[in-house]
């Protein structure tokens, strides 16, 4: 009973099964249609993610942190409203950012993109647009009080769709996965919609007569807050761009498709490897602040660090060991036999573990009020994996993961170097 209310076990639920979704798909892909759809089917998604997150991101925060201050209904629906105008008025230059960046892919790709170009255009306009939305409405969703229906929803949905990629790519190929990255887009969209809708009808109702005051309305609340959001949208951007560039524009100009492909599997099974770290991350959060508060927060913050990160590498190595065990099985259920997926399953680990480890002190420097600083480090850890991977993705695809890796380093130096100094001499 107590799993069932819980907002937290249901939100872990559905980013477990809305990345088994992404997993059934490709190995679906793999299985029954060869490298050179999943390769571009891989490109697609991770185009679509990176122009989309963004502005996702800025409004899922915007919205959840104005809707949690709405003094009446009447205000929530008038919030509803922003969000809503918000999302659309700014997917339209997403979808041109998308087009620009992913031609740059398909017109060099194969014949198949020819054959799958409007399927492609289509699949990917409505990922970029869906995934927009969703963040949006959940946001809504969770400021409004309605984190455990949201929460269900979500995880009901992705837990539907999952299996469907099977038959789907099984009986429609490439045209089957397109399906179902359209149906995994827009289906939340609608039922969230839906959701946002009733629950301001029902739920609001006993809030109708709050007697706090309207200071501002739900435009000039919306907007404070994604103005205030800017810093964290340009790192967004940046490592989104970056990523891209690395991850699918350089391999498949020196790789091809095949590059592409392996890469994009190692790339899944590097973000499982780092989602029981990734999952926790509001309780490390909420730890540190907790820490803060203390008289000797400056002189405790370095065990409690040292404590965060080794639980959190702990916990990565264990996930780590057991994907790095069934390398070679994975190689060839994914029909990739010499493709070097178990090399890059290897390098994939170390950079996990450097990662798991930073993802404490990201939250340190934000806790302590250091979002600036963050955002540079953050650039200079891009630049070190760009200019790894720019030099020698010609000679292996292996060059993109040693260039998170050297980023995650880069990142994790300047990192604590940037903490030792706010406890040296900051403000606590």
């Amino acid at each position: 009973m107590g799993l069932w209310a819980s907002p937290r076990a249901w939100a872990f639920v559905g980013a477990l099964s809305t990345r088994g979704a992404g997993f059934v798909a490709s190995f679906s892909l793999a299985r029954f249609a060869g490298a050179t759809p999943l390769a571009l089917y891989l490109a697609t998604v991770v185009a679509a993610s990176v122009v989309s997150t963004p502005l996702a991101q800025v409004l899922f925060n915007g919205g959840l942190l104005s809707a949690t201050s709405a003094p009446t209904a009447a205000w929530a629906r008038g919030l509803f409203r922003v969000v809503l105008g918000m999302a659309v008025l700014g997917a339209l230059p997403l979808v041109l950012i998308f087009v620009a960046m992913h031609s740059q892919v398909v017109n060099g790709a194969s014949q198949l993109a020819a054959r799958e170009v409007a399927w492609l255009w289509v699949a990917g306009v409505g990922a970029v647009c869906g995934q927009v939305l969703t963040q949006a409405l959940s946001g809504l969703l969770n400021g409004l009080g309605a984190q455990l229906p949201t929460a269900r929803v979500t995880a009901c949905l992705s837990t539907l769709l999952m299996p469907l990629s099977v038959p789907a790519v099984w009986w429609l190929g490439l045209q089957g996965a397109w399906i179902m990255l359209l149906l995994s887009s827009w289906l939340p969209v609608l039922v969230l919609g839906a959701l946002v809708l009733r629950w301001l009808q029902r739920g609001w109702r006993a809030v109708e007569a709050s007697e706090v005051a309207e200071a501002d309305g739900p435009a000039q609340a919306m907007w404070q807050q994604v103005r205030s959001g800017w810093p964290n949208a340009v790192a967004l951007m940046a490592a989104g761009a970056a990523g891209w560039l690395c991850s699918i524009y350089l391999v498949q100009r020196h790789q091809g498709a095949a590059g592409v492909a392996v890469l994009g599997v190692a790339t899944q099974w590097m973000t499982l490897i780092l989602m029981p770290a990734t999952s926790w991350g509001g309780v490390v959060l909420r730890e540190l602040a907790e820490a803060r508060l203390r008289s000797d927060a400056r002189s405790a913050l370095g065990p409690t660090l040292r404590r965060l990160m080794l639980r959190n590498a702990l916990v990565t190595l264990a996930v780590a060991a057991v994907v790095l065990a069934a390398s070679g099985w994975l190689e060839r259920a994914y029909r990739l036999d010499g493709a070097g997926l178990p090399a890059l399953l290897a390098v994939s680990v170390l950079a996990s573990l450097v990662l798991s480890a930073n993802g404490v002190l990201e939250r340190a420097l934000i806790t302590w009020d250091r979002q600036w600083a963050l955002m540079l480090i953050s650039f200079a850890g891009l630049a070190a994996q760009v200019a790894c991977t720019w030099m020698w993705v010609e000679r292996s695809v292996q060059a993109v993961q040693w260039g998170l890796m050297l980023s995650a380093i880069v990142s994790g130096g300047l990192m604590l170097r940037a903490l030792a100094r706010m406890r040296e001499g900051g403000r606590a």
